[in-house]
């Protein structure tokens, strides 16, 4: 009989512990299928895009597409979204251009000029308490990208989808998308 209740207890002791909560238990990151960068678990958005087209560019000397997707806070100047005034907090950027004279749905791989940034602090065109993660032209190797691909998936006079996917030395993937309207800043040079 001693028996008996001794297994009697140890299997309610195993039911109650098997249905016990798992609120102890830490819950997976939210992935935030929205505009913005995924990297080491976190979501960082990203709200405005602007493309800008040159006929001749300083870094490759052929004509050259620059666009870049960042955190736009209510200062933000649409016909002249370069200067930044007075100052802009916690931006998250991630940018880069490409030769071509157009925006055309295509797969950019490699991508040999890149810059993203999360956490990032501007004035007066300085940049301030920065995290970069990753960078084309760095000192830092753990920084450049091993392999980089942007798809851009549709292109609209106003809207543009995209999304990219980035590893790093470390073998951290950095992945995002972007999908909503752009402003158009080209300059003729």
């Amino acid at each position: 009989m001693k028996t008996a209740k001794l297994f009697l207890v140890i299997l309610i002791a195993i039911a109650c512990q098997s249905c016990s909560s798992d609120s102890d238990i830490d819950p997976e990151p939210t992935i935030d299928n929205g505009n913005g960068i995924h990297y080491k678990g976190v979501f960082y958005p990203l709200n405005t895009a602007i493309i800008r087209k040159k006929e001749f560019d300083v870094w490759n000397r052929a004509p050259s597409v620059y666009i870049r997707l960042f955190n736009a806070d209510p200062l933000f100047d649409a016909d002249d979204p370069f200067v930044i005034n007075p100052k802009w907090l916690d931006i998250n950027k991630f940018s880069f251009f490409y030769e071509a004279t157009e925006v055309m749905t295509r797969t950019i791989s490699p991508v040999l000029n890149y810059n993203m940034r999360i956490n990032t602090d501007y004035d007066a065109s300085h940049i301030h308490l920065a995290t970069t993660i990753l960078r084309y032209h760095t000192l830092l190797p753990e920084n450049i990208a091993v392999s980089s691909a942007v798809h851009i998936n549709a292109i609209s006079a106003d809207e543009i989808e995209l999304d990219w996917e980035f590893t790093r030395p470390d073998g951290e993937i950095i992945t995002g998308r972007y999908k909503g309207t752009y402003s158009d800043v080209s300059t003729e040079i």
